[in-house]
């Protein structure tokens, strides 16, 4: 890793700038394996089209040995031209933090922190305590997955709780969420909870088919840019389990929030 726990923030505001798109793990033609060659292309393509970095999309079937290996080649393949977000949708939470010290040491450089599908918080300290649990156990820079689909319409009538997002933002390593205009944008109470995340150095990913964010009071700068759908492969019958919109879950040219006033001086807001 290029950065420490205590430094997680301060990468992510600094450095994940820009539209990620996705890369879903291609197949050999019997399905019993990785085709590296079509994943190393697929990375070559995203460094080629200007994207900032990748998702390396979990929910395709692959086993955990499988999706070590798929961040492997990624990484290799892109030799530091590139950035990769680990995607924590597993199992279990334990599984989760199994595979992001795995996503350490191969040099990914953060992690989308999804919930599975087993997970099943009935108030907002228990879903607190789930994100809270992951984020202790890894030092990636973790940019937490609020929407709507967690079925957590129990907890906050837009499908997911603000109160929660703005305690996670004070968590050492939580760097970002996806500002997802379905869902976070009527989770979030107004501007006020986006200037509060952004007080927290906690910065805030648009989906640029959205949209550009809300502007308030000129503690939120957005700008949006195109972006490319993500480069999909019709052949491959292993992905079970895909979501229309995950191709700009976390895309979007970041927001530029207010810096937090321990903040280092000299970054600009975009």
């Amino acid at each position: 890793m290029e950065y420490s726990r205590a430094e997680a923030k301060e990468r992510a505001f600094a450095k994940w700038i820009g539209v990620c798109n996705v890369i879903l793990p291609s197949f050999t033609a019997d399905l019993k394996g990785l085709n590296e060659k079509a994943i190393r292309h697929d990375v070559r393509r995203n460094i080629e089209h200007g994207f900032w970095g990748t998702l390396l999309v979990s929910e395709c079937g692959t086993t955990a040995a499988e999706y070590r290996r798929f961040m492997e080649i990624a990484v290799d393949e892109a030799k530091g031209r590139h950035f990769f977000l680990m995607h924590g949708t597993f199992d279990t939470p334990e599984d989760i933090v199994v595979m992001a010290k795995e996503a350490e040491q191969i040099g990914v450089e953060g992690i989308l922190l999804g919930h599975p599908n087993s997970l099943y918080p009935t108030s907002e300290n228990q879903l607190y305590d789930y994100l809270a649990y992951v984020c202790d156990r890894t030092d990636l820079a973790v940019c937490l997955f609020a929407a709507g689909h967690w079925n957590f319409q129990r907890l906050h009538q837009s499908g997911y709780p603000p109160n929660v997002l703005v305690r996670a933002a004070d968590l050492e390593n939580g760097g970002a969420f996806p500002a997802d205009g379905r869902d976070v944008r009527h989770a979030v109470d107004g501007d006020q909870q986006f200037r509060v995340l952004g007080r927290r150095g906690t910065r805030i990913f648009r989906a640029a088919a959205q949209g550009p964010v809300r502007q308030g009071d000129g503690d939120l700068l957005a700008h949006q840019s195109g972006a490319a759908g993500a480069h999909r492969h019709p052949g491959d019958l292993r992905r079970r389990e895909l979501h229309s919109s995950l191709s700009v879950e976390v895309s979007g040219v970041a927001a530029g929030l207010q810096r937090r006033p321990d903040a280092a001086a000299g970054h600009e807001a975009d």
